[in-house]
């Protein structure tokens, strides 16, 4: 082998090893770009004397979150989705009829920071208002699939919690 032989074979081997790792890069930075503008739905139960009470959906992610479905259970009995009949079902049930917003699934995105209430009364008096507490922390299952903006992941949160 003479000298030009040999410096064309590592300068191959430069260039390839220099392919891998510019292919490697674009890997690790594209799964950054999705982590970075990842959602992260959580569902809370706030209760306040006198204040805003009821059943909350918060973004805490760093991007937004598009609802691609939602299944509601009363008493471990599927409803169906988060929509105006299932809901208007659910406030029919109590003495006061709280205010409530909608999820449709493929148009419903939530801005990461956003948080909505569900369901909920502006004035909580547990007397006037206990029954949706109950309804709220004993009797309801609520479940939302989202993914972020690029699609497909498939993201879940539940309320309540399941107990591991």
């Amino acid at each position: 082998m003479d000298a030009s032989t040999v410096t064309a074979v590592a300068a191959t081997a430069i260039a390839s090893a220099s392919f891998a790792v510019s292919i490697s890069e674009a890997r690790t930075t594209r799964r950054h770009n999705r982590h970075s503008v990842a959602p992260l739905l959580e569902i809370w139960t706030q209760r306040r004397q006198g204040g805003t009470t009821g059943l909350r959906l918060c973004n805490y992610g760093l991007g937004p979150a598009v609802v691609t479905s939602t299944s509601v259970a009363l008493d471990g009995v599927e409803l169906g989705g988060w929509i105006r009949p299932v809901i208007d079902g659910l406030r029919g049930s109590l003495a006061e009829w709280p205010r409530a917003l909608a999820v449709n699934p493929g148009h419903h995105v939530i801005p990461a920071g956003a948080e909505r209430f569900l369901m909920h009364v502006p004035d909580y008096d547990p007397v006037r208002h206990g029954d949706l507490w109950q309804l709220l922390t004993t009797r309801l299952t609520l479940r939302v699939t989202y993914d972020s903006l690029y699609g497909g992941e498939g993201f879940e949160v539940r309320h309540p919690l399941p107990y591991t």
